[in-house]
């Protein structure tokens, strides 16, 4: 068994009915900086469970279990993309960053485009040209 870096958090998730309180706790791999995991339960179980219960049932998922254990890298990308509606442009963008990586060979390398377009430098022009910044990651 190998030992890694993890953190838990634990969350109260808001909801406008009271009666309905839930807990979510999640863990994290530092190493590859990915929730893998996260379990809700109720208010009530969650009290029990850290009062000594076991066992308690909850809804609960898994995900990115591929990347626990690895490092992830990231790097920082800009590239050329076409004039569009304002709306349109994250699609458009995100569709660019994936054809970006295929052309410069990074996407058999692992390396994907992030998908969150929000900040205010995330587009630019310059010389009558239309650009979007973007995030790249892969875990190795």
């Amino acid at each position: 068994m190998e030992n890694l870096p993890m953190s838990l958090t634990i969350s109260r998730v808001c909801s406008s009915n009271r009666e309905e309180d839930i807990i979510r706790v999640s863990i994290r791999d530092e190493t590859s900086s990915t929730n893998f995991t996260e379990i809700q339960l109720s208010l009530a179980d969650f009290a029990l469970c850290v009062t000594g219960l076991s066992c308690m049932k909850g809804e609960g998922s898994v995900r990115n279990l591929d990347r626990v254990g690895k490092r992830m890298e990231m790097e920082h990308i800009s590239f050329e993309i076409p004039d569009c509606l304002y709306e349109e442009r994250k699609e458009v963008a995100k569709k660019h960053g994936d054809k970006y990586l295929v052309d410069k060979g990074l996407s058999r390398s692992g390396w994907i485009v992030s998908d969150s377009f929000n900040s205010q430098n995330s587009f630019y022009n310059k010389d009558d040209k239309h650009y979007a910044r973007a995030t790249i990651r892969r875990w190795v």
